[in-house]
């Protein structure tokens, strides 16, 4: 037991002890560029007293780490440094061994594990696009291919309907075993039957629309953490960056929390997208079927609230 309770607290020292070398790193680099807080304040669009309890180590003064990591990564890119190589350095959940001190991480000249992985990411980025691109290839190559069997055999049959209105038909069996002749407007008949029957199949693949009441797409005009709740039940949480896109539906309710609502536009049951809320604030949402919108009076609702009022 005395273990368990102990990781959060190894947790959080050294989540304080990284945060206190970080923010004066940042301090150090600000006054050497000749900036002020006001300066990096407009270029972050974070408030100066978040950014000067970042310099100071303030921890207990900051919202969540993972906030806090934004907060970091938007305060490096200012200074033009490798922003998410300074969050990095912030951890969210506690190593298996020691972490070294943040200021021997800063060289780039090192080949350190963090470059590794990022080549590792890269690869597997680059496999998936290629093994994706060459699915895509052979579904459109065999669409193609039908698409292409479906003309010919709509082209074969009003030629030889053509032919037969020419005098060049031949006769047919009938269901006594009487020969009739086949007449172009027959065959012709046929070919528009064909046709029929072939816009018909394309119709029944077209996918059916969704019938649940509550329908909510979001699309990121700028990297955000997000957590989505669908009917009662955790569907993502994460960060999502600029373009990336995301669908929920749900009987009930959909519960959307963003670290940066002003980034993330909201188009609920086929309305107009519309922002959250304003950049870099924090916001939650319940998207319902016989209502708009609603603020959750939650023990999280506060939590909200108590963060926002720091931005």
């Amino acid at each position: 037991m005395q273990r368990a309770a102990s990781k959060p607290l190894q947790l959080k020292q050294l989540q304080q002890q990284q945060l206190s070398e970080i923010g004066a790193y940042l301090r150090q680099q600000r006054e050497q560029q000749g900036l002020s807080l006001p300066d990096v304040a407009q270029k972050t669009l974070v408030r100066r007293s978040i950014l000067e309890d970042i310099e100071t180590g303030n921890m207990e003064a900051l919202p969540e780490p993972v906030y806090i990591q934004g907060f970091v990564r938007r305060y490096a890119m200012a200074l033009k440094l490798d922003g998410a190589q300074v969050a990095e350095a912030f951890p969210l959940e506690s190593a298996a061994s020691p972490s070294r001190s943040f200021w021997r991480q800063l060289p780039s000249a090192q080949l350190r594990p963090v470059h590794l992985y990022t080549a590792y990411l890269l690869v597997i980025a680059s496999s998936v696009q290629g093994l994706s691109w060459l699915m895509n290839r052979s579904l459109l190559q065999a669409a193609e291919v039908t698409r292409a069997e479906q003309a010919t055999q709509v082209e074969q049959a009003v030629a030889q309907a053509s032919a037969t209105a020419a005098g060049i038909g031949s006769a047919k069996v009938g269901p006594v075993g009487q020969a009739f002749p086949v007449t172009g407007a027959s065959l012709a008949e046929g070919a528009a039957d064909l046709a029929k029957q072939l816009a018909k199949g394309e119709n029944a693949n077209a996918a059916k629309p969704s019938d649940k009441p509550v329908q909510v797409s979001l699309t990121l005009t700028s990297q955000s953490w997000l957590r989505v709740i669908v009917d009662g039940s955790q569907a993502y949480e994460g960060v999502l960056s600029e373009g990336d896109q995301r669908t929920w539906e749900a009987n009930q309710a959909v519960v959307v929390r963003a670290g940066n609502a002003g980034g993330v536009m909201v188009k609920f049951n086929g309305q107009p997208p519309e922002p959250m809320g304003n950049p870099g604030a924090v916001e939650e949402v319940i998207y319902e079927p016989k209502q708009v919108a609603s603020r959750p009076s939650s023990p999280t609702s506060a939590l909200q609230l108590s963060v926002l009022s720091r931005f």
